[in-house]
């Protein structure tokens, strides 16, 4: 399934933001910074991440749930397939 273009670059604007905390997290390991510091940029990374990842489900969702043309198709997601990939986010 291919998603919608705006849905993509929602999600890789998440992710490059995700690229530049980690990149932040290097920097502050190299420079010894404290670890509480490093920790709340370790999490708002993942944070971010998660975000990420429900907002690319939700979305998948939706534009599933609204598309005939999708629904029609035998070969694509199924209700197992999908509740598979949602135990896998949570």
């Amino acid at each position: 399934m291919n998603f919608p273009e705006e849905i993509s670059k929602q999600t890789q604007n998440r992710i490059s933001r995700v690229k530049g905390q980690l990149a932040a997290v290097e920097v502050m390991l190299q420079d010894q910074k404290d670890c509480k510091e490093i920790l709340i940029q370790l999490a708002a990374a993942n944070k971010a991440i998660q975000s990420a990842t429900v907002n690319l489900f939700t979305s998948a969702l939706k534009y599933c749930a609204s598309n005939d043309e999708f629904l029609k198709k035998e070969d694509e997601y199924g209700f197992e397939d999908i509740e598979k990939l949602f135990t896998k986010i949570i």
